[in-house]
């Protein structure tokens, strides 16, 4: 580690990685320190800080649902579930005065007196092999 003078101010810096900057890169050894602070933090990159936000900004657009990569889930019902859905809340209405359809072909609900009651009909999947 080095102290080194740069735009006024003293910071100590790893001279190896100024010296393979300066190999590798072609640098001066101006350039190779300034690179060297700025890659640590020490000194502000605007076209780095200007990257570093829109990378956040394309990050969070990708994990923040939004109206266009949403996906609306469909619901299948088979035949024979809807039709024994429809018999049943039939018979419940024909029945009960307070039948509601909570959501179609899967849950019902029913209140008597001051007891809400709700029945969710299940179909279920084959087992995976």
């Amino acid at each position: 580690m080095k102290n080194v003078t740069y735009d006024g101010k003293v910071y100590r810096v790893d001279e190896n990685a100024i010296r393979i900057s300066q190999e590798k890169l072609g640098l001066s050894y101006t350039e190779a320190v300034q690179m060297y602070l700025e890659d640590e933090g020490i000194l502000d990159n605007e076209e780095q800080n200007e990257l570093d936000k829109k990378a956040k900004r394309e990050i969070y657009e990708v994990y923040t649902p939004t109206e266009n990569n949403k996906k609306t889930r469909v619901r299948k019902s088979s035949a024979e579930k809807k039709d024994i859905f429809n018999k049943i809340a039939t018979f419940l209405q024909e029945n009960y005065e307070n039948v509601e359809i909570l959501k179609e072909n899967k849950l019902i609900g029913i209140t008597i007196g001051d007891k809400k009651l709700k029945l969710d009909l299940i179909e279920q999947r084959k087992p995976k092999k």
